[in-house]
């Protein structure tokens, strides 16, 4: 792989030689009739010459890898994007800290922290039990809260709009 901060001089460099190849091509159409044999031969070794520059110069620019890594992305992109977003906070009660529950969790995701704990929480104007990983902190307040991140839509099939970010479950200290 080509380093990336040789390509904008090659691309340059190709237009010139491709604007050389044409130059020379135009020429030789034009002259056909009034060039002597040596010289048509030799423009037209030239013009070979030309045209093979244009090729290696072109499989190099085809060496190129523009593309981002998933790591990349995530750094450069996608954190920055995350770190604009509303935090929100959900009141809720702490159902269970180890849940036996078959069912499957809310899908979150933590960029920051890898130790998750699984838990099951309900907020507290509803009814609805949610099984979700998150970040466990201890909080001076007097109930406990859930506070994520969410994302305006989806961006792929795992980073979704329903998805948690950066989940953290505040537990009172007393």
């Amino acid at each position: 792989m080509e380093q990336l901060k040789d390509a904008p001089i090659t691309y340059v460099t190709l237009f010139f030689w491709i604007v050389i190849s044409i130059s020379l091509l135009y020429y030789l159409l034009k002259n056909r009739k009034d060039i002597q044999l040596i010289s048509g031969i030799l423009y037209i070794a030239i013009l070979i010459g030309s045209l093979s520059i244009n090729l290696f110069i072109y499989n190099k620019t085809a060496e190129y890898d523009f593309s981002l890594t998933e790591e990349k992305w995530k750094k450069d992109y996608f954190i920055p994007y995350l770190n604009t977003q509303a935090e929100k906070q959900t009141p809720v009660d702490i159902i269970s800290l180890t849940p036996d529950s078959k069912q499957q969790p809310a899908q979150s995701i933590s960029l920051h922290n890898k130790n998750l704990s699984t838990v099951l929480i309900r907020p507290i104007n509803s009814n609805d039990e949610t099984l979700i990983k998150v970040t466990i902190k201890n909080s001076s307040t007097d109930k406990p809260y859930l506070s994520y991140k969410k994302i305006e839509m989806d961006i792929s099939p795992i980073y979704k709009e329903d998805s948690y970010y950066e989940p953290i479950l505040y537990i009172p200290l007393n």
